[in-house]
């Protein structure tokens, strides 16, 4: 009976150094050197990839929204530029007849 007494102990010893190990915080700096967590968890370092996974596919929509708005703006200003001269063009008549109906009208007042 004291076989099983000592397997459970050790069955026991190895699950609670696989739980330590999963899910250590931190740096364990007390206590002896046989206890020493070389670094954070198993889990908690998994958890830190999905975080950086999750800001990774973030990041990444970001930058494409950035690239439809730039591509956007770059069509809108092309756009404005090929068309100002047309704009321009049509409605230099209209000034010019104002600005001629205009100083006609100062001429006569004179």
């Amino acid at each position: 009976m004291g076989y099983f007494a000592d397997y459970w102990g050790q069955i026991r010893s190895f699950y609670r150094s696989v739980w330590m190990s999963l899910f250590a915080r931190e740096r364990n700096l007390d206590g002896p050197l046989a206890r020493f967590n070389m670094k954070e968890g198993f889990f908690w370092e998994l958890m830190e990839m999905h975080v950086w996974l999750v800001r990774l596919v973030g990041r990444f929509f970001l930058t494409l929204f950035h690239i439809l708005f730039a591509y956007l703006s770059l069509i809108l200003i092309a756009a404005i530029m090929l068309v100002a001269p047309v704009f321009i063009l049509l409605l230099f008549p209209l000034f010019v007849w104002k600005r001629r109906r205009n100083l006609k009208a100062r001429g006569a007042a004179l």
